[in-house]
C-alpha cells in the first residue's frame, strides 16, 4: 500500500519540532536545575568547598569557584550548540537525547562540586 503524501510531511513537521524543542527545553531545564541546585547547596553551609582546599590560605575561593562555573558554563555552551548541530533522525535521536542529558548534567554538576567541604577553622 503507497504512503500518503500528506503522512510524510507531518512526519518531517513533528521531526522538525522535536529538533527545535529540544535545545530549547535544554536551555530552560538546566539553569532552573542548577540555580535551584546552588540555593540548597547555599543553605548547607559546611564551610570552605573541597575546590577552594590549595586557594584558602591565600583568600582566592571566590576566584577558584567563579573560574569552575565558567568552565561548566562553556562546557554547557559548547553542548547545546553542538545539540543544534545534530540532525534528528531516527538513527541519530538516542545519541541527541542523550546529549541532552549530558549537557543538563554537566551544568547541575557545577553547584554538586560545592557540597563536598573542608574545616578551616582549626
Amino acid at each position: 500500500m503507497a504512503e500518503h503524501p500528506d503522512d510524510a510531511g507531518a512526519g518531517r513537521r513533528s521531526e522538525f519540532l522535536w529538533w527545535l524543542l529540544t535545545p530549547l527545553s535544554v536551555l530552560v531545564i538546566a539553569p532552573v536545575l542548577a540555580a535551584s541546585t546552588s540555593f540548597l547547596v547555599a543553605l548547607n553551609d559546611t564551610g570552605y568547598p573541597a575546590i577552594c582546599r590549595d586557594a584558602a590560605p591565600d583568600n582566592r575561593c571566590e576566584e577558584v569557584v567563579l573560574r569552575m562555573a565558567g568552565q561548566h558554563t562553556i562546557a554547557f555552551a559548547i553542548g547545546w550548540l553542538a545539540l543544534w548541530a545534530l540532525p534528528w533522525r531516527r538513527s541519530v535521536r538516542p545519541y541527541r537525547i542523550g546529549l541532552a542529558i549530558l549537557i543538563v548534567l554537566i551544568l547541575l554538576a557545577a553547584p554538586l562540586r560545592l557540597l563536598a567541604s573542608v574545616d578551616y577553622h582549626a
